[in-house]
C-alpha cells in the first residue's frame, strides 16, 4: 500500500491599500518562502523542504504500529471508505478568508493522471481555526494553482489558474481536531483542464467575480498575524493496474524521481530500464550497505538475520523522514540436500533438491531465500510535497531453502 500527503493552500486578503492581484500573489509567495522551516542540500543546490505536520506523523506512526502488529488492516487513520496505495497531503502555501467565503492556492502538479483517484477532502485544524469556522458551518471555497517551481522574490509570478469551487458544510471526525468536507469534484476538475489545454489567463478572464474575490481577500491578508495554521488537502488515490502488474519496486521508482537526492550511478537506468536489470542496478547501487555479519561463520541451516539499513549510510537522509533506519534483516545459511521440512521448501523447491541429491549437477542447489516479506511504510519527501507511501517487500518476515 502507498500514501502520499501534498498540502498546499493560499488566500487572498482584504486590508489597507487597493492591490492587484499581481502584487498579491508576489506577496503571497514571499510568503511561502518565509513558511519553509528546513533546507536540504543536493548536490551543490539547495532545495527547500516542507515541514512535517502533525497529522501526517500521526498518520505515519498508525500505520507505523499496525505493521508491527502484521496488520495493515488494523491502521486506525484511515476509514474503509479512504484506504488507498497512496495519500498525499498538499500542503498550505498561504491562505485567509472572510466569514465564510476561502480562497484556496494549491500546487496540484505532484498529482498523476496515470493513478485512479478515489476521494479528496480538505481539512481543516480546528483549533487553529476556532475563531474562524463553526461545525457544520456552510464555507464556499474558490480553489487556484500555482506550481511552486513558480515562487521568484524578484518578480511576479503570473503562473496561476482558476481550477473551481465548492460549496460545502464542515464536518468534525470525532477521531480527532479536524473538521473536513470533501473535495473531490476538485480534482476532476484539475484534471479536466489539463485535459482541454486551458491556459491560465483564459482561466482568469472567465471568472472576474473570483478574481474581485482575491482582491479582498488581499486586504485582509495585511491584518491578520503570520502564524501558520494547518489546512490540507488530502488526496486518496490507487496505482494503475498495470504499475501493480509490474511488479516493479515502488520505492525505486520515488527515489529515481527525487529531487532531494542527487544522482546515484544507475539510477536513472533503473527508472527506466526492465525488470531484471533494475533490480540488478538497485542491489549494487541503492542498496549498497555493508551486510551484518554472520554471527556463526560455522555451517548453519537457512535462518534469518539482522540486516541494519542506515539512510544516512547511503545518502538518502536528504529525501527520507522516517523512519531513519530500520531492521531489513536478510536470509542466510546452507540448504540440506534434499532439503527438509525445517527449511520450509516448497514442492519444486523439494524436487530440485531431490534430483540434485540422486544426479549430481542434474539441477543447481536451492538457495536460502526470503519466503515472506512485509511492508514498511515511510515518509519521505516527494517533489515540493511530503509524501506517505506504503512500500511492500521491504523487511523479511521467514527464510526458506527454494
Amino acid at each position: 500500500m502507498h500514501l502520499y500527503f501534498s498540502c498546499f493552500i493560499l488566500l487572498f486578503v482584504p486590508g489597507g491599500k487597493s492591490l492587484g492581484i499581481n502584487s498579491h500573489l508576489k506577496h503571497m509567495s514571499n510568503k511561502s518562502q518565509d513558511q519553509v522551516n528546513r533546507t536540504r542540500t543536493v548536490g551543490s543546490k539547495d532545495v527547500a523542504a516542507l515541514p512535517l505536520s502533525s497529522y501526517m506523523f500521526n498518520l505515519y506512526q498508525s500505520f507505523h504500529h499496525s505493521e508491527l502488529n502484521h496488520g495493515m488492516e488494523a491502521a486506525p487513520s484511515l476509514s474503509l471508505n479512504h484506504r488507498a496505495d497512496i495519500i498525499r497531503s498538499l500542503a498550505v502555501k498561504s491562505y485567509d478568508h472572510g466569514g465564510s467565503l476561502w480562497t484556496l492556492l494549491f500546487d496540484f502538479s505532484s498529482l498523476s493522471q496515470e493513478e485512479e483517484h478515489q476521494f479528496a477532502e480538505v481539512r481543516f485544524d480546528f483549533r487553529a481555526f476556532s475563531d474562524a469556522i463553526l461545525v457544520g458551518m456552510e464555507v464556499i471555497v474558490d480553489f487556484f494553482h500555482q506550481s511552486s517551481t513558480c515562487q521568484s522574490i524578484s518578480g511576479f509570478c503570473q503562473s496561476y489558474l482558476y481550477v473551481g469551487s465548492l460549496t460545502s458544510t464542515l464536518w468534525p471526525r470525532s477521531s480527532d481536531s479536524w473538521v473536513t468536507f470533501e473535495a473531490t469534484d476538485i480534482i476532476h476538475k484539475w484534471f479536466e483542464r489539463n485535459d482541454k489545454g486551458k491556459n491560465h489567463s483564459e482561466g482568469h478572464m472567465k471568472q472576474p467575480k473570483k478574481l474581485h474575490r482575491a482582491k479582498s481577500a488581499e486586504r485582509r491578508y495585511q491584518q491578520r498575524s503570520t502564524e501558520d495554521p494547518r489546512i490540507l488537502m488530502m488526496v486518496y488515490s490507487n496505482i494503475s493496474k498495470k504499475e501493480k502488474l509490474s511488479g516493479t519496486a515502488t520505492l525505486l521508482q520515488d527515489a529515481a524521481h527525487s529531487k532531494y537526492l542527487a544522482v546515484m550511478p544507475g539510477i536513472q537506468t533503473i527508472a527506466n530500464s526492465r525488470r531484471h536489470r533494475r533490480s540488478h542496478i538497485f542491489k549494487e547501487h541503492i542498496m549498497g550497505m555493508k551486510h551484518v555479519p554472520s554471527a556463526d561463520s560455522s555451517r548453519t541451516l537457512c535462518r534469518r538475520v539482522d540486516f541494519f539499513v542506515d539512510f544516512k549510510q547511503i545518502g538518502w537522509d536528504s529525501w527520507i523522514i522516517h523512519p531513519v533506519k530500520y531492521n531489513a534483516y536478510r536470509c542466510e545459511g546452507e540448504c540440506p540436500s534434499p532439503v527438509n521440512e525445517s527449511v520450509k521448501p516448497n514442492n519444486h523447491a523439494y524436487m530440485q533438491s531431490l534430483l540434485n541429491y540422486y544426479v549430481k549437477g542434474k539441477a543447481p542447489s536451492v538457495c536460502c531465500v526470503p519466503i515472506r516479506m512485509r511492508s514498511l511504510s515511510m515518509v519521505y519527501y516527494d517533489h515540493d510535497d511530503i509524501a506517505f507511501q506504503n512500500h511492500e517487500g521491504m523487511i523479511v518476515e521467514e527464510c526458506g531453502c527454494q
